[in-house]
């Protein structure tokens, strides 16, 4: 279980994003550990994933402070505290050497998430699910009908 949060943020593309997101961090005492960020050219966005140590760090008054720069920046954004792992539903096809692959994954620890749900037009993947303890939905897809599985 890792004591740490995760800043993640999408805005519309300018200078100085990566100096005012990484000084509000800093100002607040926090210690970064991994930051990641992109930009897409074509539409003009900025996207960008901060995790920090919460060691000795504010986190109320961070979001209470970040708030206005985030406003002001025209930032879309979410804190998540990595020691809450997330909830992961995995949708797959009948082939399951990937499903394999992250349901060992996530019971190894090597990624932090919980899977409580298996989805699967297909019902070979029902007794994995069962192993690793998820629960199992089979959807039929039919010819024609896809749409209609879908929602």
């Amino acid at each position: 279980m890792r004591d740490t949060a995760v800043l993640l943020i999408d805005c519309p593309d300018r200078k100085g994003l990566v100096a005012a997101v990484a000084s509000a961090l800093y100002g607040h005492g926090a210690n970064i550990t991994h930051a990641d960020q992109h930009q897409d050219h074509e539409a003009g966005l900025f996207f960008m994933r901060v995790e920090w140590m919460l060691e000795g760090f504010a986190l109320d008054r961070f979001r209470e402070e970040f708030a206005p720069l985030a406003d002001e920046l025209k930032m879309r954004w979410r804190l998540a505290l990595m020691a809450e792992p997330p909830r992961v539903a995995i949708f797959v096809s009948q082939y399951l050497h990937c499903l394999v692959d992250l349901l060992h994954r996530q019971q190894t620890g090597e990624s932090n998430c919980a899977v409580p749900l298996i989805v699967s037009n297909h019902t070979e993947a029902a007794p994995l699910a069962q192993f690793y303890g998820a629960q199992f939905r089979h959807v039929p897809v039919n010819a024609g009908e896809k749409a209609a599985a879908e929602a």
